[in-house]
């Protein structure tokens, strides 16, 4: 990779004139105000499906709406034994010890795939699994030399009162 450096001075400068101002930046129309995210969220009915029993939250009823319009229908639910393996190695990446699982498969709970999900999310292996991927991202920046200009930026944000993953 090549290019020069910048020092800290020019990468805050070059960070604060690509940040607009509220004075510079270009007045919102009536017409802006159309687009999706200026709408406000508008809660709507869920849809009357036929398979009421396979209907768990306002979600599912959407999904078995479109199937159903379609001639389809949901899958049948995995067993326990496939639901506890999946969570594990999707959130974890390792397999459960056979104290787990007697314990999840003895759990007769409606809510027990929510509370084993729950407890692997608050896992320190968790963490250990996705921690590398989402910190890698910064790595890069630090490797190819844009750190000072990242770190330029931030500041340039903070001091305007904006938010920025550092």
């Amino acid at each position: 990779m090549g290019g020069s450096r910048r020092s800290g001075r020019e990468a805050v400068a070059t960070a604060t004139a690509v940040t607009p101002t509220a004075s510079s930046a270009p007045p919102i129309t009536a017409k802006d105000r159309e687009f999706w995210a200026f709408r406000k969220p508008v809660t709507q009915p869920a849809p009357k499906v036929k398979q009421t029993a396979r209907v768990r939250t306002p979600i599912d009823a959407f999904i078995l709406a479109r199937l159903e319009a379609k001639g389809l229908a949901l899958s049948p639910d995995a067993p326990k034994l496939t639901l506890l393996r999946r969570a594990y190695f999707d959130l974890t990446g390792l397999p459960p010890t056979l104290e787990e699982l007697q314990q999840y498969i003895s759990d007769n709970r409606p809510d027990a795939y929510e509370r084993l999900v729950d407890r692997l999310l608050a896992s320190p292996q968790y963490g250990e699994r996705w921690g590398p991927p989402l910190a890698r991202p910064r790595r890069l920046y630090r490797r190819a030399g844009l750190r000072q200009t990242i770190s330029a930026a931030s500041c340039s944000m903070k001091a305007s009162g904006a938010t920025a993953i550092t």
